[in-house]
């Protein structure tokens, strides 16, 4: 009986013996492919029978024209890659080739280990032939692993016999140039030969026993065995999402939750307070089809609908066409819908003539019903005075939400239109909210969120029209400024001064149960400028406001613009019969004042401020130094002024003699100052000017601050003072203060700790296996880091990041791009820890670490700590921003491998040692990596191995 029969035997009719007789057939195939990839028999055994347990769940979906020793094949590659990937796999590392053959009956040429051709290509065969495309695969696994004869190939693939030669032969080709760019060097008849022979050996006793019984009952799976598996299919979802697409049968055999159903209104979308916090999906959910049925507001099925299918990739519109890639469907004739597994999909979309909804797919696997809510309708006229205005865009938004909520759902409620000649709109279908649910949207002029007072909130009941009309009240406001034509443009808005005011300004309380559009209270309107110096403010109700303008310029190199001027003036608009006037007001001429600034190059003027431990200082003080140098008031939200960054800087520059940061708080007591400080774990020196708090506002408007006014007319910005006390950079941000100091600090950079020798293989010259001649290569003598164990401490690691397992595993990447077998930190991030923990406090002869990368993820920038643990302040854990150094650590040496000049691209090799002797003695070694550079936010080095050498005779 063939494959497919054995198969359907099994997922229809649950025969035991079927699955058995499957497992027999490829037990082999499967635990020769986990013993090169594991090197382990026990790990290999474990592999083996995870891997017929995943099978086991997973036959129902497998296409018919799978090859089923392809798909085997995939799956132990990813169980591999997960158990290598995970902290299980620090054991037995070291074990000799010999130690690692399985036990077998046979002798010759057959047996592992005899042949020097097998001995190079087994530990790379399997990564090689899952480079190889799905119908190539399938051939070679068929020809080389089932030893198929090129007819057999050919009636299993349903292709003509010399079809089937062209795609092995093309696969041996791609193969012979996997393994010559790894060193191995094969004729075509040398590698096919060798891989038939030695490819597939029969597995130890007991082994397909284990994983018939394991695979017939799931519970009798350890937990080491379900974990595996769970790793293997999710490497393997994207194989499983072509199969679902493509089967001629799709065959759900795991079995869905039947929790109670519950109705979802629009109100669950990103703007609802009442749904921050997203389901979360089990790895059991994530390998489910995505499926439900789509019910109308009066519960019956709705054919036709429209679903998408919301992911990060491709986030869902409510409204319009669906974008390119979008994965969308329609629903059949009861209501129903199926997409295959998608593990990074968010939520679904609904949208059909009968009304929306939208669900959490987290959601959708426990209550399969998505019931629609009615559309309302809005429309309305825009007008500028008592003008319709055609031809304007018209912005529909669903109003609130966080980045926190957008990110659970990544569903877009945006929606636009253009007034006709009338100046009229109309959005036919908008989000309405049932009585009792929150939730509201915003009407706007142009494409901006809520644009000044061009801008309507919008409560719609299922099934009601609401009339919402822009514009035409209020007056125009005009007037010139009178300033320099040679200035920069100016721009800037008109402000309510609510204080002025004798009554306060309210805001109607939305209705839940009622159909409700509100003039949102005028608090900001934009002001239109014209390159003469004239102004106009459309629409403004009567109150008073204030007038603020600016005009700004951008210093080359820095992030942000400075003001170089401003100008400002009270408005008061009278109260208007009926609450319009066609007549402008026109406040007249408002002067410019010119604020003073400091160039690149200028010297920076003194001042004096109190420092936090109640002692002053001098900006004299910090000659000789580059000093980055912040002026901020206490209130401004330190997330958002790159305060992660700072702190990654200090870390990176603190310790070094040519650096200093300084940061003064614009308002506040020297006690204030200091409980800052503390609050917000900052390691740099805080201080308040001498004359701060309100009498230093008043100073300031009376022109006897103690700060120079070129401190404080834009405050908040970065400036970098070097040596000499003249400015350097400045208005930059944190992330670019990061590169900013490298770069001034990278001439003559001092020695810190032991002798670090550097190797670098540029490029074009790396090569995997041994490359390295004046660096010790990776060795397991008196290597303690092999039994030691790696752990992440601060910092999150890259997608595709290996597990810090890999650092000590005793294998340098196999390619200039190979994350799997590296460990590196996320995208856009300065700086991650990492710490090695070894079983006994150790003399430390050498610390070796090793990266290769195809550009400047290949250098080295980092600085490394020891610590017996013994200290009293002892932190095992140190995050970024604190000292190791005052927490029982000891800085062992700091390693920057980044050539002078030429590209950065290569291997590298860092060895760490002291000729008078060892480094110390050490049970916890702490890494403080660090960006290359921070042009791309690609910066984070592939950090492949690290070895800690013993002392010759320590323990």
């Amino acid at each position: 009986m063939d494959d497919r029969k054995l198969l359907e035997q099994y997922v229809r009719q649950g025969s035991r013996a079927a699955l058995e007789e499957l497992i027999r057939r490829y037990v082999d195939t499967v635990h020769s492919a986990a013993i090169r990839q594991t090197r382990d028999t026990n790990d290999a055994a474990d592999v083996t029978q995870a891997v017929f347990l995943l099978f086991s769940k997973k036959a129902g979906r497998l296409g018919k024209d799978v090859v089923l020793a392809g798909w085997l094949l995939r799956a132990t590659h990813y169980a591999c890659l997960h158990l290598r990937r995970g902290e299980a796999r620090r054991k037995r590392h070291e074990q000799k080739v010999a130690a690692m053959t399985p036990p077998t009956d046979k002798e010759g040429p057959t047996r592992h280990g005899t042949d020097p051709d097998w001995e190079k290509v087994a530990p790379l065969l399997d990564e090689a032939v899952a480079t190889l495309g799905g119908s190539t695969r399938s051939a070679v696994v068929l020809r080389f692993f089932q030893n198929k004869s090129y007819k057999e190939v050919a009636e299993r693939l349903q292709i003509s016999e010399p079809t089937a030669r062209q795609r092995v032969s093309r696969a041996v080709v791609q193969l012979r140039e996997f393994f010559s760019k790894r060193g191995v060097v094969l004729s075509a008849a040398a590698l096919e030969a060798v891989v038939i022979a030695h490819a597939v050996h029969p597995a130890p006793l007991g082994i397909a026993g284990s994983a018939a019984a394991i695979g017939a009952r799931a519970a009798t799976a350890s937990a080491r065995h379900a974990a595996i598996a769970k790793g293997a299919a999710i490497g393997m979802v994207p194989i499983a999402v072509k199969l679902a697409a493509t089967a001629a049968v799709f065959i759900v055999v795991t079995g869905l939750g039947t929790a109670g159903f519950r109705k979802l209104h629009p109100s669950h979308t990103v703007g609802s307070g009442s749904d921050s916090t997203a389901s979360v999906a089990s790895v059991a959910d994530v390998m489910q089809p995505i499926r439900g049925r789509v019910l109308g507001p009066e519960g019956q099925s709705v054919e036709g609908a429209e679903v998408l299918l919301a992911r990060p990739s491709t986030p869902a519109r409510v409204y319009g066409t669906a974008q390119d890639g979008m994965l969308s469907l329609k629903t059949a004739a009861d209501g129903t819908f199926e997409f295959p597994p998608t593990p990074d999909a968010t939520a679904v979309v609904v949208r059909a003539d009968e009304g929306f909804a939208q669900m959490h797919v987290a959601d959708l696997h426990k209550s399969h019903d998505v019931t629609l809510t009615a559309w309302g309708r809005v429309e309305g006229t825009l007008k500028i005075g008592s003008k319709p205005i055609a031809n304007q865009t018209v912005s529909l938004f669903r109003n609130g939400g966080s980045l926190a909520i957008w990110n659970t759902w990544r569903v877009i409620h945006d929606a636009r239109t253009r007034t006709d000649a009338n100046g009229h709109y109309v959005f036919a279908r908008a989000i309405a909210f049932p009585p009792g649910t929150p939730g509201s949207l915003l009407v706007s002029l142009g494409d901006r969120n809520g644009n000044g007072g061009r801008s309507r909130e919008v409560r719609v009941a299922p099934g009601q029209t609401v009339r919402v009309d822009i514009g035409g009240t209020g007056r125009a406001v005009t007037g010139h400024i009178l300033a320099d034509p040679n200035l920069p443009a100016f721009s800037g808005n008109l402000f309510r001064e609510v204080l002025a005011t004798t009554q306060p300004v309210t805001r109607p309380a939305p209705k839940p149960d009622d159909a409700l559009a509100v003039q949102s209270p005028v608090q900001v309107l934009p002001v239109a400028m014209s390159a003469d110096g004239e102004f106009r403010i459309e629409d403004v109700p009567a109150g008073t406001y204030m007038l603020q303008l600016r005009s700004a310029a951008r210093t080359p190199g820095s992030d942000y613009p400075e003001d170089v001027a401003w100008a400002g003036a009270e408005v008061i608009v009278p109260e208007m019969a009926g609450g319009r006037n066609d007549e402008p007001l026109d406040i007249g001429g408002v002067a410019v004042i010119l604020n003073k600034l400091i160039a690149i190059g200028d010297a920076a003027p003194e001042f004096s401020a109190a420092d936090t431990a109640g002692g002053s200082l001098r900006l004299a003080d910090y000659r000789g130094k580059y000093l980055l140098l912040r002026f901020r008031y206490t209130a401004e939200d330190p997330t958002g002024i790159g305060l992660g960054e700072l702190k990654a800087l200090y870390d990176r520059f603190g310790d070094d003699p040519r650096f200093a940061q300084l940061e003064v708080l614009l308002d506040g007591t020297a006690d204030g100052a200091r409980k800052h400080r503390e609050a917000m774990a900052l390691p740099w020196t805080i201080a308040v000017p001498g004359n701060s708090g309100l009498a230093g506002l008043v100073g300031k408007l009376r022109g006897t601050s103690p700060l120079p006014e070129v401190y404080v007319n834009n405050p908040t910005r970065l400036m970098l003072i070097g040596p000499d006390g003249k400015l350097v950079a400045k208005n930059f941000s944190a992330k670019s203060a990061f590169s900013i100091v490298a770069t001034a600090l990278l001439p003559g950079k001092p020695k810190i700790g032991p002798a670090v020798l550097v190797e670098h293989h540029a490029a074009e010259d790396s090569k995997p296996d041994a490359p390295f001649t004046t660096v010790p290569n990776p060795s397991a003598d008196r290597n303690v880091a092999r039994a030691g164990k790696f752990s992440v401490i601060d910092g999150k690691l890259g997608d595709f990041s290996g597990a810090p397992g890999v650092l000590n595993d005793g294998r340098l990447a196999c390619s200039a791009d190979d994350p799997g077998a590296s460990l590196f930190f996320d995208f856009g991030t300065l700086e991650g820890r990492f710490r090695l923990d070894l079983a006994d406090a150790t003399p430390i002869e050498r610390i070796s670490t090793y990266s290769w990368h195809k550009s400047h993820r290949g250098p080295q920038v980092y600085k490394v700590y020891g610590s017996d643990g013994a200290a009293r302040e002892f932190d095992p854990a140190p995050r970024i921003g604190t000292d190791p150094a005052s927490h029982g650590w000891k800085l062992i040496a700091a390693v920057d491998t980044r050539p002078a000049r030429g590209g950065d691209g290569g291997q590298y090799a860092a060895n760490i040692s002291n000729a008078a002797g060892p480094l110390g003695i050490y049970k916890h070694l702490l890494f403080v990596v660090f960006v290359t550079e921070t042009g791309d936010d690609w910066g984070h080095t592939f950090f492949n191995e690290v070895d800690v050498i013993r002392q010759a005779g320590g323990k």
